[in-house]
């Protein structure tokens, strides 16, 4: 029986675009694009053996004249790495306020405690630069008190305030209210079932049962039952590596703006973007997000072309996307 895991449709089909004052799905300027993602504009091609390693087929989503053009007035953006790197982008945690001295011990434990749980699936961003930085749900940031996934596809517009962003926790065992406030680096995107629970507005739990899921898969022995300790088993980051080495070295053509990834009879991984220079950008991260799943040789039969075909046209047919850079289907 074929398998498809990606059976849920993005809730943020567009980006959150943040400014200094507020949070919307609409941005301050006309820079907005009311982008038609039809089946007239993006189409696959049958599958070529070029685009194929081991378990990993990829087709690539081709996008037409119509639609290129329409998006070419898109200006340049910085990845999140990119803005960590050049420290363009703060992301600090929310600090609590301190119980007043009237309050009992009893009940100071508990504020804490409160204050914790409520910080867990929240962080603030701040852009201090002046470049537009581009920040996709289910990348991993490390540091802090814990390491988070960020929970959906945003855009942070320059020299912002301090906004606050939704992420999920993907380090269960560690929360040090003694250890740094900043996070300083980015990891690849996550694994498609993680970015999933994320995608589909799951609970914290779900996030965490997935990580673990991963953990028990790879025999992984972590205090913290982090996502990184997975990331970086030996086991894992070998078969990525392989994969990786390459699929890294397709020479994409100038119309290519997102691709579905299949492993087996599942797909593993679906991302569209409005430009090319974008997905180029992005795959190499998005490439470890789907090789992290084929760690497992599959067992069953490839996935028929006319059922990818059929996946993409069900997420496209009929539906007028207000999305201007980046549309992806959780695994």
């Amino acid at each position: 029986m074929k398998t498809i895991i990606l059976l849920v449709v993005v809730i943020v089909i567009g980006f959150v675009w943040i400014n200094d004052k507020s949070t919307s799905t609409q941005p301050p300027d006309v820079t907005l694009i009311q982008a038609v993602y039809h089946p007239d504009h993006l189409h696959l091609s049958e599958p070529d053996q070029a685009h194929r390693y081991g378990n990993l087929q990829l087709y690539p989503i081709y996008a037409s004249p119509q639609f290129l053009n329409y998006h070419r007035q898109l200006g340049s953006y910085l990845s999140l790495q990119e803005a960590l790197n050049q420290k363009k982008l703060v992301i600090t945690e929310i600090q609590g306020t301190e119980p007043s001295d009237q309050i009992n011990r009893q009940n100071q434990l508990q504020q804490r405690s409160d204050e914790d749980q409520a910080e867990v699936n929240t962080l603030l961003i701040q852009n201090i630069s002046a470049d537009t930085i581009i920040i996709l749900g289910g990348e991993v940031v490390r540091g802090g008190k814990q390491d988070r996934m960020i929970a959906q596809d945003f855009i942070i517009l320059p020299h912002s305030d301090k906004i606050d962003i939704s992420v999920f926790c993907v380090e269960h065992g560690r929360w040090n209210a003694e250890e740094s406030v900043s996070f300083y680096m980015s990891m690849d995107v996550a694994p498609g079932k993680i970015r999933k629970a994320a995608k589909a507005a799951e609970p914290q739990e779900k996030v965490w049962e997935e990580v673990a899921v991963l953990h028990e898969d790879l025999d992984v022995k972590s205090s913290t039952g982090g996502l990184a300790y997975a990331l970086y088993d030996k086991k894992l980051a070998d078969s990525v590596e392989h994969y990786k080495k390459h699929l890294q070295k397709i020479v994409w053509s100038d119309n290519v703006v997102g691709v579905i990834a299949v492993n087996g009879n599942e797909i593993v991984g679906c991302d569209i973007f409005a430009q090319h220079k974008l997905f180029a950008n992005y795959y190499p991260n998005l490439l470890s997000s789907y090789c992290s799943q084929v760690y497992k040789p599959a067992t069953t039969a490839a996935l028929p072309f006319v059922e990818v075909q059929t996946f993409l046209l069900s997420i496209i047919q009929g539906k007028h996307w207000k999305t201007v850079l980046h549309k992806t289907v959780p695994s």
